[in-house]
């Protein structure tokens, strides 16, 4: 199961590139994934455009599941949260992610609330992108919604440091491991945690 897929072109180009569903059919294939959880890269800039476009492109294919990227809905950029977590339920949406610096948003109770209520409520997964964040954020955000399961997305190899508290203190916090370079450093967090948290 891939958990950390996209689709869609970046807005800043990469050369050679793959971004439609075909291309991640076939890399799923080649590595032996069965399943995966897919965001659209037009979802970071546009969310709500990019959310629905994800649907409509991997519609009829069992095998992707959509994870919408989320905003605070303060501004009336999304939907109120509880119409906007009943239509993603009713959709097939299994996670969502959130990258709170670079939408310029705390991701707290305060401007959140209601939204992680509902996310806490129904045990939605949330990924959080690592850039900008502050650790004491994300134990709080822990506490605060137990039901949560985070996943610390983004994060490089120096981050464990701060990493080992938090997952020894909070049961909901996950570790994404794409971006997670450390010499032997999966080894020695499986030892220390089990493969489960990542």
């Amino acid at each position: 199961f891939g958990c950390k897929c996209f689709i869609g072109r970046r807005d800043k180009r990469v050369p050679f590139e793959k971004h439609d569903v075909t291309s991640l059919l076939e890399e799923m294939e080649y590595f032996g994934m069965a399943e995966a959880l897919v965001t659209h890269h037009s979802s970071i800039t546009r969310p709500t455009e990019g959310n629905h476009r994800l649907l409509d492109e991997i519609g009829g294919h069992p095998n992707l599941h959509a994870c919408w990227v989320l905003l605070p809905d303060c501004t009336g950029e999304m939907s109120e949260p509880g119409k906007l977590i009943e239509e993603m339920l009713e959709r097939g949406v299994r996670a969502v992610s959130f990258f709170p610096a670079f939408h310029e948003f705390d991701l707290d109770r305060f401007s959140c609330g209601k939204l992680l209520n509902l996310l806490n409520k129904h045990r939605v997964p949330a990924f959080i992108a690592s850039a900008g964040i502050r650790w004491k954020d994300v134990r709080e955000l822990a506490d605060d919604y137990p039901d949560i399961p985070l996943i610390l997305s983004g994060f490089l190899a120096n981050c464990n440091r701060h990493w080992y508290p938090l997952l020894e203190r909070s049961e909901n916090i996950l570790i994404d491991q794409s971006r997670y370079f450390l010499h032997r450093g999966i080894e020695e967090f499986c030892r220390t945690f089990s493969s489960r948290r990542l």
